[in-house]
């Protein structure tokens, strides 16, 4: 049992750190600064939308990396257009997280997790929890994933 724990041990501290997955989460279209005239101070930006965020607590996804098991762990934040939508889709979370899951689970990310990796999932997220939860609405979803061994 001793033997069993030193090699645990010495295969966790061997393991190398996990390795960032850099996705970019795509501007939102509606909410960027426009310019608005003021007297006397010239111009300064002013939002156009008010856009609301919730961010999910991080969770961990099985993924597919050459036909090996692998996990990452994925950190979602939501963009919706109002303070009440963004409390209604906190009481259905675990509603929210479920779909995500449901999304990604099992996908292939053999071919490197640079760059885009999530990007292609994000509009199918967002159509089934606008489907499924309507009539909430939500924007868009940004999300930022790191990959575990």
């Amino acid at each position: 049992m001793i033997l069993a724990a030193i090699f645990v041990i010495w295969n966790l501290a061997s393991t190398p750190p996990p390795r960032p997955v850099a996705i970019q989460p795509a501007p939102i279209q509606g909410a960027g600064l426009q310019k608005a005239k003021t007297r006397g101070t010239g111009e300064q930006p002013a939002r156009s939308k008010q856009v609301e965020t919730l961010a999910l607590a991080p969770f961990l996804i099985p993924a597919e990396r050459s036909g090996e098991l692998v996990f990452f762990k994925l950190e979602a934040e939501l963009i919706v257009d109002s303070q009440t939508t963004k409390h209604e889709l906190m009481r259905k979370e675990a509603w929210v997280r479920d779909i995500i899951y449901s999304e990604l689970k099992g996908i292939d990310i053999s071919n490197g997790v640079a760059g885009n990796v999530l990007l292609r999932y994000r509009k199918p997220i967002v159509d089934r929890i606008n489907r499924e939860l309507a009539p909430l609405r939500v924007d868009d979803i940004r999300m930022v994933g790191v990959l575990l061994k």
